[in-house]
């Protein structure tokens, strides 16, 4: 998570797409690694794809590392989610 934040402030950005890149770095920031409640994991998977939503409306930067780092620690928390919901999605 350190290493995406890291990515999203290392994003040179026009002034306009600023706030996307900012938003994307807080959703990703207020992540609770040790989260373990279904419901809980479900928001957190909500903030990342909104997070992947902002940095999609950066066209004035490179966002390619960013989406990857992002794309995994989605899959991450998917994994979580599946598991603390007794691997049935639920």
């Amino acid at each position: 998570m350190e290493t995406l934040t890291a990515a999203l402030l290392a994003l040179r950005v026009e002034m306009s797409e600023r706030a996307h890149r900012d938003n994307a770095r807080i959703r990703v920031e207020k992540l609770d690694p040790a989260q373990s409640d279904p419901k809980e994991l479900e928001k957190e998977i909500g903030e990342l794809v909104k997070a992947a939503d902002d940095l999609m409306w950066i066209t004035s930067a490179d966002t390619s590392t960013s989406r990857l780092l992002l794309s995994r620690l989605l899959s991450q928390v998917q994994g979580r989610f599946y598991e603390a919901s007794g691997g049935d999605g639920s």
